[in-house]
């Protein structure tokens, strides 16, 4: 039994034990417990939260609502993404492409223009519903990335320069290959 309280404006407090079940108008046990409030109905806010402990609306939510999208290829995602609209700068994506064992990953921010950039870039930026998603982590990314820890690279694994390109850096487990052009140029 844990007993809370509550007010109504200045009216209260209020009391209600947390083991009691709701029941519902037929006296059925509904399979929740009393809470502060409870309804079948909506409850609306009028205000944003200006507090610690304030009600978030849905709309506040929207602001920078995670999306997670499915999508037939990583490296083109521009079909599913076409149609989405971020809800304000920031607002956030996450596409996936499902494959076996490794399911590639990239996210994605909000904007209404395309910043630095001139055009669509797929699938660094990827238009959107009356703006652009710009990747931001994952498989892809327009920005800058700093480490601060270690970087682990597979054996086999490939660090390439430009999309499509040809020129990438190996590792084989012993030694690094820079390769231009698929040949070997230079190992260390």
């Amino acid at each position: 039994m844990a007993e809370h309280e509550y007010y109504l404006g200045t009216r209260g407090p209020f009391y209600y034990d947390t083991d009691d079940p709701i029941l519902d108008v037929d006296g059925n046990d509904t399979g929740y417990n009393f809470n502060t409030i409870h309804t079948a109905g909506q409850i609306t806010v009028l205000t944003a939260p200006t507090e610690v402990g304030h009600v978030i609306r849905k709309e506040d939510l929207d602001k920078a609502i995670l999306i997670a999208v499915t999508v037939v290829d990583i490296a083109d995602p521009s079909t599913e993404l076409a149609t989405i609209a971020g809800t304000s700068l920031g607002a956030l994506v996450v596409a996936t492409q499902l494959v076996a064992s490794s399911n590639p990953t990239t996210l994605y921010a909000w904007d209404t223009s395309v910043g630095e950039y001139t055009s669509a870039d797929i699938p660094f930026v990827v238009p959107g519903d009356g703006g652009y998603w710009i990747a931001i982590g994952g498989t892809y990314t327009t920005q800058d990335i700093s480490f601060s820890g270690d970087i682990n690279l597979v054996d086999g694994a490939k660090i390439y320069w430009g999309t499509g390109s040809d020129t990438y850096i190996t590792f084989d487990g012993t030694s690094f290959f820079l390769y231009k052009g698929g040949v070997a140029v230079q190992k260390w």
